[in-house]
């Protein structure tokens, strides 16, 4: 059995990827308020801006204790994610045992992770004096993370109002697109926060690997008609 045949190393690496976030985000918000370079920068001197990168940080690390979270659930380490449960009832199966079931999971995690982020994001680049950017950030965060919440569903065949051929090239091209950002991101560091960067971003390469894999299974594909 190959590394992308076991979905339990799926499970590692969205594991990984949610702890290495967690504490890129950690690092970002210690930094902010401990770097001296910072001084430097015409941001350096505002409070203002350093609370509201601290606030995006804490958005980050909310995302990623979820994307934690849902790794935990997918090695099988308990319910993790039963609270979700009180939002959607959709959310009490997540994971399942079949790949249709983990990338229908995975998709609902992110698409919750990307609003909360976005939210946060919003709040601290407002704070920063940033409130255009900020709102322009969340508007879209939201609307990828509503998305992939509504495209769950459809990848498990379970909703057939909408052409789920279509969706599943748009899914294919978003996961190409995230891969393509992940390989950027493995080598756009250059000190010790970007360089936890990088690691997470090799993480979610792994991960995005998986998840192209899931996309062009059968099991998929007869799930969504394609």
């Amino acid at each position: 059995m190959s590394f992308f045949d076991d979905t339990e190393n799926f499970g590692l690496m969205v594991t990984i990827a949610g702890i290495v976030t967690i504490i890129c985000a950690l690092l970002s918000i210690v930094l902010v308020f401990t770097y001296s370079p910072y001084d430097y920068w015409w941001w350096g001197f505002s409070t203002n801006y350093k609370v509201g990168f601290a606030i995006t940080g804490i958005g980050t690390m909310a995302s990623g204790l979820l994307v934690l979270l849902y790794g935990l659930n997918v090695r099988g380490q308990g319910d993790k994610l039963s609270f979700l449960a009180n939002i959607s009832s959709r959310f009490a199966s997540v994971p399942s045992n079949d790949k249709p079931g983990l990338l229908s999971g995975f998709l609902y995690v992110v698409g919750i992770a990307g609003i909360v982020g976005g939210i946060f994001t919003a709040i601290g680049q407002s704070i920063m004096g940033l409130a255009g950017s900020g709102i322009g950030v969340a508007i879209i965060a939201i609307i990828v993370g509503l998305f992939y919440i509504w495209a769950a569903p459809q990848v498990r065949g379970e909703d057939k109002g909408f052409d789920r051929k279509l969706l599943w090239i748009i899914l294919l091209v978003l996961t190409i697109l995230a891969l393509v950002g992940d390989i950027l991101g493995i080598f756009a560091f250059a000190w010790i926060w970007t360089a936890v960067l990088a690691i997470a971003s090799l993480c979610m390469l792994l991960v995005d690997i998986f998840i192209l894999l899931f996309l062009v299974s059968d099991e998929v594909k007869e799930k969504m008609g394609v």
